[in-house]
């Protein structure tokens, strides 16, 4: 506790609170009602478009821009479940504690915000020629963009799991192992992962996120910025969130986040940031 109760009730006090023995707040509140809520309201939409357009073109129109919307989000969120335990493993759940900023976030900001690029298209789809064809590109960048989301995340669990004896992009991997001390002063031991995605920036994933988030918004092509709102959210979020994440590995790892600095000089992007 800072002793501020206004900052301590907005950022939180507990890491992991609990309802009894085997309900955890921080996962009911991120993942059951803010996801679950981001796609229902995404399905919603889908129907509401699907009826106001097809009462206009006629029975068995299909509407692109929401489809391709509408599939990127599902796909996206069904990964998300796929990988549910890969997620405890992350800075959301690992590092900020349980208060309004994260309650309030995923009850309210998540499924509200994240679904401006469906809520927009509800009746704002483009109807241009070659609809179909620059749909199904955006569709490719977004399932692409996912599958390497994925991929990269079980790459940093596959080599956690097996403490490096595995194999990444059929080679062993390069890897730093690191000591640190806990919040008890007890010597730790830990793994960071220097090749395959990893290698290419500390942050790979975060690219990844924001080409997905960019492709769920880009089938409304240049009508609007609205649609857009979630990626560049995710833009200042993810930066903020790779600069925050620097800080605190080099005060945990020290001298050897430096040789890791060394070896994947780039956070997100790499030859760019």
């Amino acid at each position: 506790m800072t002793g501020n109760p206004i900052f301590d009730f907005y950022w939180g006090i507990e890491l992991y609170p609990q309802l009894g023995e085997y309900i955890s707040l921080k996962v009911l509140i991120n993942c059951r009602f803010g996801l679950w809520l981001w796609q229902l309201i995404v399905l919603i939409c889908w129907k509401a478009h699907y009826e106001l357009y097809n009462s206009q073109y006629g029975k068995g129109n299909i509407i692109y821009p929401m489809t391709t919307t509408t599939l990127l989000t599902t796909i996206y969120l069904a990964k998300f479940y796929y990988w549910e335990d890969g997620y405890m493993q992350t800075i959301d759940i690992c590092v900020d504690r349980f208060g309004f900023l994260i309650s309030w976030g995923c009850i309210a900001f998540v499924p509200g915000f994240y679904t401006l690029p469906s809520l927009y298209l509800v009746k704002n789809s483009p109807n241009i020629s070659f609809i179909a064809v620059i749909n199904l590109f955006i569709f490719i960048l977004g399932l692409f963009s996912i599958i390497a989301n994925y991929l990269t995340d079980y790459q940093r669990q596959l080599v956690r799991q097996t403490n490096g004896d595995c194999l990444i992009w059929s080679k062993k991997p390069v890897l730093i192992r690191a000591k640190y001390k806990d919040s008890n002063n007890v010597e730790r031991n830990s793994v960071l992962l220097a090749s395959g995605f990893w290698g290419i920036a500390r942050h790979i994933n975060y690219l990844f996120e924001l080409l997905i988030a960019f492709s769920i918004g880009a089938p409304a092509l240049a009508t609007s910025i609205i649609p857009y709102f979630y990626f560049l959210f995710l833009l200042i979020l993810l930066t903020h969130r790779s600069i925050r994440d620097n800080d605190k590995c080099s005060k945990k790892y020290g001298r050897y986040w430096q040789e890791y600095c060394q070896l994947v000089p780039y956070k997100i992007v790499p030859y760019i940031f």
